[in-house]
C-alpha cells in the first residue's frame, strides 16, 4: 500500500463485506446509508486491491434474496436514526468512516471522484 488512506479503504471494504454478508439487517442500513454508490466510486480507483475489496463488498450486499432484504429494511424504516438495541454498528457509522477516509471535498483518495462520472 502507498498510503495509509489505501489502507483505510482496503480494511474498510472488507468489514462491511464481513458484516453485510448474509445479514438482512446489516444490508438494509448498508443501503440507507448509500454504501452500494460508495463502494461503486471505489471500482474507478487504480489500485487492483482496492478494486477487488470494493467489489467483494458490494457482492456481500447482494447475498440475500430480494425480497429478505426489502423486509429487513422495512423491519428497521420504523427505527430511523437509532441502531435498535443491534450489536452490529450501525451501517451509517461504517459509511461515515468510508466518507472520513475521503477527502475533505468528498473526492476520494488518490484523485477519484466523490460522484458517478456523467451520472445522472
Amino acid at each position: 500500500f502507498d498510503t495509509p488512506s489505501l489502507r483505510l479503504l482496503w480494511w474498510s471494504c472488507l468489514c462491511a463485506a464481513r458484516l453485510c454478508d448474509g445479514n438482512a439487517e446489516a444490508q438494509a442500513r448498508a443501503a440507507e446509508a448509500d454504501l452500494p454508490r460508495l463502494l461503486a466510486q471505489l471500482v474507478s480507483r487504480p489500485e487492483p486491491v482496492v478494486r477487488a475489496a470494493a467489489l467483494h463488498a458490494m457482492t456481500a450486499l447482494a447475498t440475500l434474496p430480494r425480497s429478505a432484504a426489502a423486509a429487513a429494511a422495512a423491519a428497521s424504516a420504523g427505527e430511523a436514526g437509532t441502531n435498535g438495541g443491534s450489536p452490529l454498528p450501525a451501517a451509517g457509522d461504517a459509511a461515515a468512516e468510508l466518507r472520513a477516509a475521503a477527502n475533505g471535498d468528498g473526492s476520494l483518495p488518490g484523485g477519484g471522484a466523490a460522484g458517478f462520472e456523467g451520472g445522472s
